[in-house]
């Protein structure tokens, strides 16, 4: 079994040009061409009608609209009264101090009753000395001492009585005086705070009385101020809507006047424009009419020429296409048959698997070319170049089939189809492009058709 080769390449189809599309020759019938059946038609008058002149008009102004200013209204103020503050000095209480005196010691005491010689003393003293006589020492000086301490014994009790009664007195006189000193300088700075306070209250009654007043002759300045201001505004205002409404109106009146009178200009222009445009319209319709005319005899001379072209062009080609018929028919008779001696000799030249394989190429090959055929057999017959193209084919198509070097075994191919078929496939592919172009250039260089309307 025959290996596929990679290094395999496919022969080309012959380069088309527009040089190759079918021209038809018409040089062998001429058609007669008639004469011009033109005539001219009379020129109808020109009528130039007016131009319709727009009157306007200047509306009056109402000037300088007359101005209000508002009334200032005058303000009021007062100074309000300070009240001020009356104060006062506090009296302040003296101290009295207790200051001990000779009477209020047991010493002083004891020295004036000793140095009084009273009877009592005297009787201490008397008996002191008879008690010492009595033992024998009246003279001497243990009854002089002992006559000394008796009255001193005696005197010693009540000097200290003494002494403390004065000092609870003097105790006594200076806790009262203190007391006294205290609660009159009390009272005395009571009175004087009440006596302030009753002054700073008159005060604070009497600025605030001034201020009330203050403050009531300036609300009402300010009120009567702002009523006259108000007064003298609205006068201002119905003054000026006086006058700017006799204004409006003065205005008013001659803008209508002036529009009445703009109005009745532009109608009467309207009419001359109306006039001048229909007379123009109807001797343009009447040139309009012969120029149609004349338009329409030129166009059925000229369908009638380009009818005759047309049958001389189509007899011509149909001469042409009927040799190019038989002569298509006679190449691709002999292009068949080169096309079956080379698959009878692939076939010969092949074992038995082969054969089968090429058996099947075949039949699809066949049947691809003959729809291809059967496709663009008119074109291959007005068209050098499709019919090179498909003679071209089909040698491809034949050397193929006796290229050992191509396999037709579907095992060495991709997708169950043989390198062979492949390549056959591949040329009748190209084929079919190479007469879809011919076949669009050949319809545009078709001078045989009519022009597309």
């Amino acid at each position: 079994m025959a290996t596929a080769s990679t290094s395999f390449t496919y022969p080309t189809l012959p380069t088309v040009s527009t040089a190759d599309t079918a021209t038809k020759d018409v040089s062998k019938v001429t058609a007669a061409t008639p004469a011009d059946a033109t005539y001219n038609a009379g020129t109808a008058g020109t009528a130039t009608g007016g131009t319709a002149t727009g009157q306007g008009y200047t509306a009056a102004s109402l000037g300088n609209a007359a101005q209000t200013s508002a009334a200032d209204a005058g303000s009021t103020g007062y100074t309000s009264t300070a009240t001020g503050s009356q104060g006062y000095t506090g009296a302040q209480a003296d101290l009295n101090k207790w200051t001990v005196d000779n009477n209020q010691t047991v010493q002083g005491q004891l020295q004036g009753i000793i140095a009084a010689n009273s009877p009592l003393m005297q009787q201490a003293k008397t008996s002191a000395l008879q008690g010492m006589n009595r033992r024998g020492l009246l003279n001497s000086s243990m009854a002089i001492g002992a006559g000394q301490d008796a009255v001193i014994r005696q005197a010693l009790p009540i000097a200290t009585s003494d002494a403390a009664m004065y000092g609870r007195s003097g105790e006594f006189n200076a806790n009262a005086a203190n007391q006294m000193g205290q609660f009159n300088t009390g009272q005395t700075n009571a009175a004087r705070q009440f006596e302030a306070a009753a002054a700073n209250q008159a005060k604070i009654q009497t600025s605030a009385a001034e201020n009330q007043a203050k403050q009531f002759g300036a609300a009402a300045g300010n009120t009567a101020s702002l009523q006259n201001a108000q007064a003298d505004t609205q006068v201002a205002l119905a003054n000026n809507e006086a006058t700017n409404r006799f204004k409006l109106e003065q205005a008013a009146a001659t803008n209508a006047a002036e529009q009445l009178k703009a109005n009745a200009l532009n109608q009467a222009s309207l009419q001359n424009a109306q006039t001048s445009t229909q007379a123009s319209i109807q001797n343009a319709q009447l040139k309009t009419q012969a120029e149609l005319a004349n338009a329409q005899n030129a166009a059925e001379i000229s369908k009638f020429n380009v009818q005759q072209d047309i049958a001389v062009n189509e007899a011509n080609a149909a001469r042409e296409q009927q040799a190019n018929l038989a002569n298509a028919d006679s190449v691709n008779k002999v292009v068949m048959q080169q096309y079956d001696a080379a698959f009878k000799t692939a076939l010969a030249n092949a074992d038995n698997e082969t054969k089968k394989e090429l058996q099947n190429i075949d039949a699809t090959t066949r049947t691809t070319l003959a729809n291809t055929e059967a496709r663009y057999k008119q074109l291959m017959q007005g068209s050098a170049s499709a019919s090179e193209a498909y003679q071209q084919a089909m040698k491809n198509i034949a050397d193929l089939y006796n290229n050992p070097d191509l396999s037709s075994d579907p095992a060495d191919g991709t997708n169950g189809v043989s390198p062979k078929q492949a390549a056959i496939n591949a040329q009748t592919a190209q084929l079919e492009g190479a007469m879809t172009i011919l076949g669009q250039l050949n319809d545009f260089f078709d001078y045989t058709k009519p022009p597309a309307a």
